[in-house]
């Protein structure tokens, strides 16, 4: 069972979270919270991950966390995105090309 620190500090997360529709970043959540070290955080935002509490979106530097039903819109967008951006592109190779 954690702490009441720890189960405040889970809440403190999850409610910082909601408040970012789209999705908040590691670096956000730290600027924002600056008593609590980087490592910390991210082991306090496991926890919540696999509490499924919260969710993740993206990977790497581009990982967002947000609240769960708010990844299938991102999903939705993201094929729309994906396939909007389907189309042939074409790029001249000498002067010619222009004419």
């Amino acid at each position: 069972m954690p702490s009441i620190n720890v189960t405040n500090e889970l809440d403190q997360l999850v409610k910082l979270i909601i408040k970012n529709p789209q999705g908040i970043s590691l670096d956000s959540i730290s600027k924002t919270i600056d008593s609590t070290s980087k490592r910390t955080l991210q082991r306090r935002l496991a926890a919540l991950v696999s509490q499924k509490r919260i969710a993740t979106f993206g990977a790497g530097r581009t990982l967002k966390y947000l609240i769960p039903d708010t990844i299938a819109p991102l999903n939705d967008l993201a094929n729309d995105v994906n396939c909007k951006m389907a189309a042939e592109i074409y790029v001249p190779l000498s002067a010619v090309g222009f004419i």
